[in-house]
C-alpha cells in the first residue's frame, strides 16, 4: 500500500471541499459564461480523481482517528504534503528543529498506515 499517493489524493480531495465552500459563501455560481465556455465547451477538461473515492474516504477516517490522540504527527503529515514534502515547512509550523520535523512525520506516517490497514481490513470482511 502506498501511503503518499493516498495522502497526495487526499490532501487534493480535502482542499477542493474547503475550496467548493469557500465559492458557495462568497456566492460563486457554476452557470456563468465562462463556466460554460469552459467546461461545457470542452475548452477545459474537469479534473476527476486518479484515486477511487471511497480510498481518499478511508485516509480521511483515518486521519481523523489518529489526530484525535496524536495531533502533533498528523499535523506534521498533513503539512508535509500540503507543502509538496518540505520538512521546512513542517519545522516552521511545528517550531521544531529539521531533524524532529523528520521524525514527526516519519512516525505519523506510520500511524496512519496503520489506522489505514484496520480500517481497510474492517471494510473488506
Amino acid at each position: 500500500m502506498d501511503i503518499e499517493l493516498l495522502v497526495r489524493a487526499w490532501i487534493k480531495w480535502k482542499d477542493r471541499l474547503d475550496e467548493a465552500e469557500i465559492r458557495r459563501d462568497c456566492g460563486f455560481k457554476p452557470f456563468g459564461i465562462e463556466y460554460r465556455i469552459m467546461l461545457e465547451g470542452a475548452a477545459v477538461l474537469a479534473s476527476s480523481s486518479t484515486m477511487d473515492t471511497e480510498a481518499v474516504l478511508w485516509v480521511d477516517k483515518a486521519w481523523r482517528n489518529v489526530f484525535m490522540n496524536y495531533p502533533t504527527e498528523m499535523d506534521a503529515v498533513y503539512i508535509y504534503y500540503l507543502r509538496k514534502k518540505s520538512y521546512r515547512a513542517v519545522r516552521y509550523h511545528l517550531d521544531c528543529s529539521q531533524h524532529m520535523s523528520k521524525v514527526v512525520v516519519k512516525r505519523g506516517e506510520d500511524m496512519l498506515r496503520g489506522a489505514l490497514s484496520v480500517i481497510m481490513d474492517n471494510a473488506r470482511n
